[in-house]
C-alpha cells in the first residue's frame, strides 16, 4: 500500500473480503473516505488509526470486527460521518467521542457496547444523525442530547434503557424519527413533545411508560408512523390522535386504556381489541325475552359489592395486559398497575349483596315476598311492590365479611309460599357461596333463546338462567367430592352481540373468569357443531360437562391432554420394531394411534364426565391455589421436588442395575408454518441406574420468581416449565443387558408427590418389562 501515499477515496465494501484490516491501510494517511462495510472482516481496530487524519468518512459497518472502540478514533477531528454498525465491538463508547465535532452522523448500532450513554454525545452539536440502538447499553438518556439541536434522527431501541424520557428532547425542533422502542423506559411522555413538528416517525412501543397519552401529540400531524404499544398507559384516549390520519403503522395495544375508543379513530387502525367506539351501542345487555302464558319471576343471580380485582398477568408468551419485564421465563407476573390492589373484603369488612330479580313473563306481577339467609339464619325478609311483565329490581343487604375459615352459603329466595302462580317454580331462588370466584357469563342472542326450550321435552319452555345454576351446582358438587375448598358463583348474566365482550367488558377485571356460551364454536368459526344451535337442541345435555371445564379453565386449570402422546407427536423410533414408534400403538394401549395416556384416577377436565370428574391432578392444582384469586394460569405446574430419582425394577419388582436411561422430552417444534409439540429423536440426558436400581435425574433450567400465588419455577428435570403442560412428558428408553424398552414420567407425577410433602425427594418406579414387544 506504500504506493498509494496520494489516494483519497478507498470503497471495497460488499466484496466478500475476510481477515484482518492490514495495518499498512492506516499509514495511508491522506485518506479522506474509507469504506470496508458488509465485508467478513474479523479482528479489532488498531490505534494506528489514528494517523487518518484527513478523515471525513468511515464505514466500517456489517462485519465482525471485535474488541472496544480505540480511543485514538477520537482523534479524527475531520470526520463528518462514523459507521461501526452491525459489528461485533464491545466496552465503552469513549467519551472523547465529544471530540468529534464535526460529527453529522454516528452509527454504532448493533454490536455490543455497554456503560451506558456518555453525556459528552450531547457536545456533538452538528449530529443529524445518532442510531445507539440494539446495544445493552443500560443507564438512562442522557439529558445533553437535547443540545443536539440539528438532529434528525435518534435511535435509542432495544438498549436496555432505563429512567423517564427526558423532557430535554422535546427541544430537537428538527427531529423527524425518535425510536425509543424495547427499552424499560418508564414515566410519563411529556406534553412539550408537540413542539417534534417535524417529526414523522415515533416509536416508544414496548417499554413501561405510564399515564395519560397527551392530546398534544395530535398536533403531530406529520407522523406516518406512531407506535406506542406494550407499555402500561392508562386514562382515556384523546380524540386528536385521529388527526394522525398520515400515519400507516398506528399501534396503541398492549396499555390500559379505559373509556371507548373515539369516533375520529374509527377510520384506523389501531390496534386496540378491548375498548368499544364511544358511538356503537352497547355489545352486552340483560336478558329481555319474556315468556308468553303468564308471570315468572326469577332470581337471576346475586351481585356482590364492592367489586376488588383479579389478578392482571403477563406472562413471556402472552404480553397483552402489560410488558414482560424479562428477557426468558421466569414465571408469571402481576402487572404493575395491579400489584398492590386489594383482592378481597377483609373480615369484617361490611359488603352489599344485591340480588338481581326479573319478571320474564308476559303479564304484570303484583307484590311478592323475598328472604335474605345465611346458611339457616334469616337475616331479612320483606315485600316488593310488583314487577311489570319485562321488569327488573335489585333487592339489595349488608352482610359482615365473614372470618378466614368461613365461607358460608347465601341464599336470596323470592315469593317464598308460592302465592303467585308463575310459568316457571325453580329459578325463583339463588343459593351462592359467598366467598366463590366470580365468573361472568353471556349468552349470544340465539343460544340463550335455545335454552329457553328444554332438551327433555321437545317444544316445552324452561329458564336459560336455572339451567345455568345446575351446571354451575355440578360444578360445586364437584370441587366439594375433589375435597377442594374453592367454589363458583356467577354474575352479571349478559346477552351479547360480541365473543370478545371478557376482552371488553368494563368489569372484566374484577371477575375471576368470563365464559361465553354460544352458538357457534368458540374459537374456530368452521366449526358448525354447537349444543346451543336450535337444530341441536335434542342433543344438548342437561349439564354441560365441557362448560364446566370451561370455567375450570377460569380458575387457571390447564387441559392434562397437553401431556398425552400419540404418533402425531412422537419421531422417536422404536428400537425392538422397526417402522413402528417408541412406546406406541397396541403393543402398549388399546387402540393404535395411542403413545401415552393418563390412568382413570388422574383424568383429563377436557374429556371425563365420569366421577370422580375433577382428576387428582387438577385438584391437586386447586388447592395448591386455595385463598388466592384467579388471573392466573397453570403456574402450579411449577411445584416440583428439590430432587428427582427414578427407580427400575423388573416385572417382579427386583431393581436392576445398570441400566442406561435415555430421556426424550416433549418440545414445541417448528412444523412447516406452525410450532407443535414433538417428542424427537434426540436425548434430552442420560443416566445409569446404580446397585440399588436407582438413577438421579439432573436439574435443568433456572430459578424464577415467586408468583403471587406462591409458585416458583426451579431447576427440575423437565427444564424451563410451560404453564400450559406441552413441555410435561419424557418417553425413557431402558435399556439392560437383557433388552430395550420404554417407560413414561411427567410432571404430573413429580406436582402430585410434591404436593404429597415430598418436596426435597422423589423416587418414580419404572418397570422394564423383558422380553419387549415385538
Amino acid at each position: 500500500m506504500k504506493h498509494l501515499g496520494n489516494l483519497a477515496a478507498l470503497h471495497l465494501n460488499v466484496n466478500e473480503l475476510s481477515g484482518e484490516i492490514p495495518t499498512g491501510l492506516w499509514e495511508l494517511n491522506t485518506l479522506e473516505s474509507l469504506s470496508l462495510g458488509e465485508n467478513d472482516l474479523t479482528g479489532g481496530l488498531a490505534p494506528e488509526i489514528a494517523n487518518l487524519r484527513r478523515l471525513i468518512y468511515l464505514n466500517l459497518q456489517v462485519t465482525q470486527l471485535s474488541g472496544s472502540i480505540p480511543v485514538e478514533l477520537t482523534q479524527l477531528g475531520q470526520l463528518e460521518s462514523l459507521s461501526l454498525a452491525y459489528s461485533q465491538l464491545s466496552g465503552n463508547i469513549p467519551p472523547e467521542i465529544s471530540n468529534l465535532t464535526n460529527l453529522t452522523e454516528l452509527r454504532l448500532n448493533a454490536n455490543q457496547l455497554t456503560g451506558g450513554i456518555p453525556p459528552e454525545i450531547g457536545q456533538l452539536t452538528k449530529l443529524r444523525a445518532l442510531d445507539l440502538g440494539a446495544n445493552p447499553l443500560q443507564g438512562s438518556i442522557p439529558k445533553e442530547i437535547g443540545n443536539l439541536i440539528d438532529l434528525e434522527e435518534l435511535w435509542l431501541y432495544q438498549a436496555e434503557l432505563t429512567g423517564d424520557m427526558p423532557i430535554e428532547l422535546t427541544q430537537l425542533g428538527q427531529l423527524r424519527v425518535l425510536t425509543l422502542s424495547k427499552n424499560q423506559l418508564t414515566g410519563s411522555i411529556p406534553p412539550e413533545i408537540a413542539n417534534l413538528t417535524n417529526l414523522t416517525d415515533l416509536r416508544l412501543f414496548d417499554n413501561r411508560l405510564s399515564g395519560p397519552i397527551p392530546s398534544e401529540i395530535g398536533q403531530l400531524t406529520g407522523l406516518t408512523i406512531f407506535a406506542l404499544s406494550g407499555n402500561q398507559f392508562s386514562g382515556s384516549i384523546p380524540p386528536e390522535l385521529g388527526n394522525l390520519t398520515n400515519a400507516w403503522w398506528f399501534a396503541m395495544w398492549g396499555n390500559y386504556f379505559d373509556g371507548c375508543i373515539p369516533e375520529t379513530l374509527r377510520e384506523i387502525d389501531h390496534g386496540i381489541q378491548t375498548l368499544l367506539y364511544c358511538d356503537d351501542p352497547p355489545i352486552a345487555w340483560p336478558p329481555e325475552t319474556v315468556f308468553e302464558g303468564g308471570t315468572d319471576l326469577a332470581v337471576t343471580y346475586i351481585e356482590r359489592q364492592p367489586r376488588y380485582p383479579r389478578y392482571k398477568v403477563s406472562f413471556f408468551a402472552e404480553r397483552w395486559r402489560c410488558a414482560y419485564p424479562h428477557d426468558q421465563p421466569m414465571g408469571p407476573i402481576v402487572c404493575p398497575d395491579n400489584v398492590d390492589a386489594k383482592r378481597n373484603p377483609e373480615p369484617g369488612e361490611t359488603v352489599q349483596l344485591i340480588a338481581h330479580v326479573r319478571n320474564f313473563g308476559d303479564a304484570d306481577v303484583g307484590q311478592f315476598d323475598y328472604v335474605w339467609r345465611v346458611e339457616d339464619q334469616v337475616l331479612e325478609t320483606g315485600i316488593y311492590e310488583g314487577l311489570s311483565s319485562g321488569g327488573s329490581a335489585e333487592i339489595a343487604i349488608d352482610y359482615v365479611w365473614p372470618d378466614q375459615d368461613s365461607n358460608p352459603v347465601v341464599t336470596f329466595e323470592v315469593d317464598t309460599e308460592n302465592q303467585i302462580d308463575e310459568i316457571f317454580e325453580v329459578n325463583n331462588a339463588v343459593h351462592d357461596w359467598i366467598k366463590g370466584h366470580t365468573i361472568g357469563i353471556y349468552f349470544s342472542d340465539e343460544a340463550y333463546e335455545t335454552l329457553r326450550l328444554s332438551s327433555e321435552v321437545k317444544g316445552e319452555f324452561q329458564s336459560p338462567e336455572h339451567w345455568l345454576r345446575n351446571n354451575i351446582d355440578r360444578l360445586n358438587e364437584s370441587l366439594i367430592e375433589a375435597d377442594v375448598k374453592d367454589r363458583v358463583r356467577i354474575e352479571l348474566l349478559f346477552v351479547a352481540s360480541e365473543r370478545t365482550l371478557d376482552h371488553k367488558h368494563e368489569l372484566r377485571w374484577m371477575m375471576d373468569g368470563w365464559w361465553g356460551i354460544w352458538h357457534e364454536h368458540p374459537y374456530n368459526d368452521l366449526v358448525e357443531w354447537s349444543h346451543y344451535k336450535f337444530e341441536n337442541l335434542a342433543q344438548r345435555p342437561e349439564i354441560d360437562y365441557g362448560l364446566i371445564h370451561e370455567i375450570l379453565h377460569q380458575l387457571g386449570m390447564i387441559d392434562i391432554y397437553q401431556m398425552l402422546l400419540d404418533v402425531d407427536k412422537v419421531r422417536l423410533p422404536d428400537a425392538n420394531r422397526p417402522m413402528h414408534l417408541a412406546g406406541c400403538g397396541l403393543d402398549y394401549w388399546n387402540v393404535e394411534w395411542d403413545c401415552f395416556s393418563f390412568p382413570p384416577e388422574i383424568g383429563d377436565i377436557m374429556a371425563y364426565a365420569d366421577s370422580p370428574f375433577i382428576g387428582v391432578h387438577t385438584a391437586g392444582g386447586l388447592r395448591s391455589n386455595a385463598g388466592h384469586r384467579r388471573g392466573f394460569y397453570g403456574e402450579y405446574l411449577f411445584d416440583t421436588p428439590e430432587n428427582t430419582s427414578v427407580k427400575i425394577v423388573d416385572k417382579n419388582g427386583d431393581p436392576i442395575s445398570n441400566v442406561e436411561l435415555h430421556f426424550y422430552q416433549l418440545e414445541v417444534q417448528p412444523s412447516g408454518n406452525e410450532h407443535r409439540p414433538t417428542i424427537d429423536d434426540v436425548a434430552e440426558f442420560m443416566v445409569t441406574t446404580n446397585d440399588e436400581g436407582i438413577a438421579t435425574l439432573p436439574n435443568r433450567g433456572y430459578t424464577g420468581i415467586v408468583t403471587a400465588t406462591g409458585h416458583q419455577l426451579q431447576p427440575n428435570p423437565f427444564g424451563i416449565i410451560s404453564v400450559v403442560g406441552d413441555n410435561g412428558i419424557f418417553i425413557i428408553e431402558m435399556t439392560s443387558d437383557q433388552c430395550t424398552n420404554y417407560e413414561w414420567l411427567t410432571l404430573v407425577e413429580l406436582n402430585l408427590a410434591y404436593w404429597d410433602g415430598q418436596t426435597e425427594n422423589a423416587e418414580f418406579t419404572k418397570t422394564l418389562r423383558c422380553p419387549p414387544p415385538s
